[in-house]
Formats: structure tokens, C-alpha cells, sequence
């Protein structure tokens, strides 16, 4: 089946591309979110470039549509037109995040959603399978490109010492960008909500169904203790917002029953909610990352460390990257780490270890890369 598409990948190829049009997508085609969301915001500032969300879900082409911002659904005839005619795409997690076979040509960047503490996808791979299977892959990417999940001329890379890791895993046909991830400007955003000034926001990474590591594991450990832990977030007038991974949300639905102080956020994007939050909660999440900025108190709680990290593994120990923030490693600990930092006693993190991580995007090095694949005479499209 694929190979009966190989002709619409390089007609794609052939056809002129307007220097000026940009196509955005995220998450598989079905959210609007993470750094493709924020850049694409960014650009639509720039009145002399044409920049359109490609979305695979009616509901979110409707809602955008509904507010007079550029989208089109992905296998409508101008959604594949202005994929086939954008000269720049950028995606935050696959190509799919549009449709691949209609990309061929244009210059493809990725923006990634994360910051890895936890092993990439690569890394999982034995050395002993590596090999063989690295090799079958890259034939298959010769005949069909567009299946290769990550295919990019350019990735941004939010500190130097990931480049490495970065050039390993995503091997970018050109370059590997440092520079600030779009997301964090969602900090900088005037907006009006409406979460409670004393919540504090637990974010737990996807624990990948590994063997020992899930989620159901993690939600049963804090279960022993929620009653207490409820108790103290009503004596105090705090909210604890949980937002689980949305593969795994339905684990965190069916033990941990809402009320007024512990809440399930389904919000897809979190970043309005950890501005306006008192305190994070995380564990191998790249979130900490992202919340280092608002300079407020961070908890990790890993009551799953050591299988999580033998079975995954991480690039960087939480505890030795951020080793002045409060590490729990059961419920009973997170319930007194909650506890003092309810009461003002939790302490604030510094820069962390051994990584210095850029936080703020720049738009210089988007310009860079357009001026960089401009042609002389740019085709104008009529769309």
C-alpha cells in the first residue's frame, strides 16, 4: 500500500513552493498545542508570511476557523493544496502531525515538546538489536521518506549539551538550532483565568507501560495517603490540579475521584494553568524544565525511581541536576514535602546542573532559516 503513494510524494517534490507560506501541525493532527501552538501564534504576527494550522480533527478546524485564525483540515482540497505549495513545515512530534506523502520538497523543522531526562525512543533499543534494526530502517526510509517519523533539515535544541543526544536521535539534514522553546511564551501571554492562586499542579511523564513503571502503579501509591493529603488541602484552601499524560488519563480517572480540592486538568495545554499555579509536582518530566522560568517551588515524586530508571532511563538524575529541590519516593514523603511547602517552608530551585537550558525563543533564528531557502523570485500562491 504505501508504495502506491511513492507517486504523490514526488509530484510533491516537483512542485514550485511559495517561499512565504508555512504550515504547522502538532501531535498527530489532533491538538492544538505545545511549541507548534505558540509559534504558530508568533508567526501570524508577521504579516508578509501566509501561516496555516493543518488539523486532522473538525472540531479544532472549527474552532480556529471560529475565531478568524488560518487553518485547514488536513485532507480538504486546500488543506493538501497548501501542504503540497508551503515551502517550511514545523511539527512538534511526527511528521504525521500533517500528512506526510503531501511534504515532500518542503524544508521540515522540528520543535520537538520536550527537554529528555528520560531515554528517547532510540535509546530504548538494545546494542545488540540496534544494528540490524537501524539497518532495515534506513532502507526502508530510502523507498518511502515520509514514513520516518522524525525526518528534518532543521530540529530546535533548547540547550548545547543536548546537542549530541539531539543529533543521535533526530540526525537533522542540516541543522540543530539552540534557542528558547515558543511554549514558554505562553508565560508572557495577558489572559483571564481563573485557577485558584494556591494551586499546585501535578504533572507525571508517560510511564511508557513498561514492566514494573505505569501509571496505575504510580496513582495507587498516592492513594494510600490522598485522604490525608486531601485533609490538608482543605484546612489550607488549596487545589491540587492532576494532569496525567492523555494516554493515560483513564488510569488516573478510575482511582482518584474529584472534589473540590483534587481536580483532573483535561485542558491539553497546561502552561496557562503553571503560570498562574503556586507549585509543581513532577518526576522525569521534562516540565521542570519549562517551569524554571516562574521561579516558584518544584516537587519531584518518583516512587517508582529505581525500576523507572533501569527499565527507561534517564540522561540526567533529577536528584543531582536539581539537588536543592525536595525529592519524594513514596506518599507518606509527599504528603510532608506538601506540607511544608504549604507552609511557605519548601525551597525554590536554581539553575540546574550541568545543563544550561535556554528559555527564551528567539524568532531571529526562524528568520534565518527562511531567508537561508528563499528563492530570488518566490512563487506567490493565489490562495
Amino acid at each position: 500500500f504505501p508504495l502506491t503513494l511513492l507517486p504523490i510524494y514526488h509530484l510533491a517534490n516537483i512542485i514550485a513552493k511559495d517561499n512565504n507560506k508555512i504550515t504547522i501541525g502538532s501531535a498527530q493532527g489532533l491538538a492544538f498545542n505545545d511549541n507548534s501552538k505558540y509559534l504558530y501564534l508568533e508567526l501570524l504576527k508577521d504579516k508578509s508570511k501566509k501561516t496555516i494550522w493543518i488539523t486532522k480533527d473538525r472540531l479544532i478546524y472549527s474552532n480556529l476557523k471560529s475565531l478568524n485564525l488560518p487553518c485547514e483540515y488536513c485532507y480538504s482540497p486546500k488543506g493538501i493544496y497548501h501542504q503540497i505549495t508551503s515551502k517550511f513545515f514545523f511539527y512538534s512530534y511526527r511528521l504525521s502531525d500533517a500528512e506526510p506523502i503531501f511534504l515532500g520538497g518542503s524544508v521540515k523543522i522540528l520543535l520537538w515538546h520536550g527537554i529528555p531526562i528520560k531515554h528517547l525512543s532510540s535509546d530504548h533499543i538494545t546494542t545488540q538489536n540496534k544494528t540490524s534494526k537501524e539497518q532495515i530502517k534506513k532502507i526502508i526510509f530510502q523507498l518511502l521518506p515520509w514514513i520516518k517519523d522524525t525526518e528534518c533539515d532543521y530540529v530546535l535544541c533548547p540547550s548545547p549539551q543536548l546537542r549530541e543526544i539531539y543529533q543521535k536521535q533526530f540526525n537533522p539534514r542540516k541543522n540543530i538550532i539552540i534557542t528558547g522553546q515558543p511554549r514558554l511564551n505562553a508565560y508572557n501571554e495577558e489572559n483571564t483565568n481563573n485557577t485558584e492562586k494556591e494551586a499546585i499542579v501535578w504533572l507525571p511523564t508517560h510511564r511508557l507501560d513498561t514492566k514494573s513503571c505505569s501509571a496505575a502503579k504510580l496513582v495507587n501509591d498516592l492513594h494510600k495517603k490522598l485522604d490525608h493529603i486531601e485533609e490538608l488541602l482543605k484546612k489550607t484552601k488549596t487545589t491540587l490540579y492532576i494532569k496525567p499524560h492523555p494516554l493515560e488519563a483513564l488510569d488516573y480517572s478510575k482511582i482518584i475521584k474529584e472534589n473540590k480540592h483534587i481536580k483532573i486538568y483535561s485542558e491539553i495545554d497546561p502552561y496557562t494553568q503553571l503560570k498562574h499555579s503556586k507549585a509543581l509536582i513532577t518526576d522525569y518530566s521534562s516540565i521542570c524544565f519549562d517551569y524554571l522560568p516562574l521561579a516558584k517551588p518544584i516537587i519531584f515524586y518518583q516512587p517508582d525511581k529505581e525500576s523507572y530508571t533501569s527499565e527507561v532511563g534517564v540522561y540526567y538524575k533529577t536528584e543531582d541536576t536539581f539537588n536543592d529541590a525536595p525529592h519524594a519516593y513514596s506518599s507518606e514523603e509527599l504528603y510532608h514535602l506538601l506540607f511544608a511547602l504549604i507552609s511557605n517552608k519548601s525551597p525554590l530551585p536554581t539553575t540546574p546542573k550541568g545543563i544550561d537550558i535556554k528559555n527564551i525563543f528567539s524568532t531571529q533564528v526562524i528568520e534565518e532559516i527562511f531567508k537561508k531557502h528563499a528563492n530570488k523570485k518566490p512563487k506567490q500562491s493565489t490562495e
